[in-house]
């Protein structure tokens, strides 16, 4: 069973909408936050457990903007891949899962 991401997520007070965005694919990425927008965009090749992985990543961007923390790229890449393996391994996290634009 494939989940779909809801359209949006708030992390703090913001509201942040989840979408495919093939300029994210241009740059060679998985995901981007855009924080004036408030959005997290996926390119269209990041599915599976790269997207869970790159939810993540991204939701820790938005918590470092939200609540003025800064944990840093390096360590967001790391964090992000250990949590979204740990969360699927305990039934947390589905490991298939889409953008529902």
């Amino acid at each position: 069973m494939v989940y779909k991401l809801p359209k949006t997520v708030q992390v703090g007070p913001f509201m942040y909408k989840l979408i495919r965005n093939r300029e994210t694919d241009q740059a060679q990425a998985w995901g981007k936050t855009n924080h004036v927008k408030r959005e997290m965009q996926f390119g269209e090749w990041c599915v599976g457990r790269e997207l869970a992985a790159t939810l993540i990543h991204e939701l820790l961007h938005a918590v470092e903007s939200a609540y003025g923390v800064e944990v840093g790229e390096d360590k967001i890449k790391g964090v992000s891949h250990g949590l979204a393996q740990a969360l699927m391994d305990l039934g947390l996290l589905p490991e298939e899962m889409e953008v529902g634009d």
